[in-house]
């Protein structure tokens, strides 16, 4: 049987003084491990690294990568001293950083204008810090399957279209969103683009807006459905948009069962995944009934 690749051990790097500036991605494929429940095992055959310049990835990347930048050089304290009765104090510029894991920030970064020495620290990461980089990361790792598949010939590389998936469900405890990111990272590796609120919707945006604009041109709709779920506003209305766009454009509609509850009226002639069970080991086997879906395989073989 070969090894089933469900994501990446990887830190990244970004050169800030060349030109152009460059991302370096370090990674290694890691498959699940019989071992015991999460365990990992690494597949060192594959390990590599990549490299691309600033202006050669997607522009949303660019835009993170420098304001993390930012956000580095900007931690940085450098001292006041007195010069001949004037004070003054350096301006710090970026030379490199690299993101690993926990996450940390390590910086180089050099201390006045024209200077050949560098200095290098580990600086603090903030909560809106730590959101960047777990924006940053994910895109990453994107740009990882690709290179992977590219390097292996295997097919599902970038395409300029991907298939949007709209992810409806009802906010609520941290386990449920983890569940839900967990979904959203998964179809993006498989090569589809999910439409996340929590990924796409800042603070100020029109919520009635954004919805309507994250349900245009969907491929698929997966719907995690809870007890609480039919209760909300904004999903009753993706729920009723999801049937309408099923019945005009034959949409996908994947109903995922997150907890034993009774399912809406417009969803019950539809199967549906059953991740009542929320076990580590159980979610491959559930994703893969998710993407199965979406990708209309045939379960019978002699069709």
């Amino acid at each position: 049987m070969p090894d089933v690749i469900s994501g990446f051990l990887m830190w990244i790097h970004f050169q800030a003084d060349t030109e152009p500036p460059q991302l370096t991605i370090d990674y290694t494929p890691w498959t699940p491990d019989s071992t015991g429940p999460g365990a990992r095992r690494r597949i060192l055959e594959y390990s590599t690294q990549m490299r691309v310049t600033l202006s050669a990835l997607p522009p949303e990347l660019q835009r993170k990568l420098l304001r993390l930048g930012e956000y580095a050089i900007g931690h940085i304290n450098l001292p006041e001293i007195d010069v001949a009765g004037a004070t003054v104090r350096g301006a710090a510029s970026l030379v490199y950083y690299q993101v690993t894991a926990g996450p940390r920030l390590h910086v180089v970064y050099r201390a006045a204008r024209h200077d050949d020495r560098s200095t290098e620290c580990t600086v603090p990461i903030s909560s809106a810090a730590e959101r960047l980089i777990n924006n940053i990361m994910p895109m990453c790792e994107q740009l990882a399957w690709d290179h992977l598949r590219e390097r292996l010939g295997a097919p599902g590389g970038r395409t300029e279209t991907k298939r949007k998936v709209y992810l409806s469900y009802r906010k609520g405890g941290p386990e449920r969103l983890a569940f839900v990111t967990a979904i959203a990272e998964r179809l993006g590796r498989e090569g589809f683009l999910p439409w996340f609120d929590e990924w796409e919707i800042l603070a100020g945006d029109s919520l009635p807006r954004e919805i309507g604009a994250g349900l245009e041109n969907v491929y698929g709709i997966v719907v995690v459905l809870t007890d609480d779920y039919p209760g909300e506003r904004w999903a009753r209305e993706e729920l009723e948009g999801a049937i309408v766009q099923r019945i005009e454009r034959s949409i996908k509609v994947v109903p995922v069962l997150y907890e034993a509850c009774e399912r809406p009226t417009l969803l019950q002639s539809l199967r549906y995944v059953d991740c009542t069970l929320h076990e580590a080991d159980r979610f491959e086997h559930q994703f893969l009934q998710i993407i199965d879906a979406l990708n209309e395989i045939e379960l019978n073989p002699y069709r």
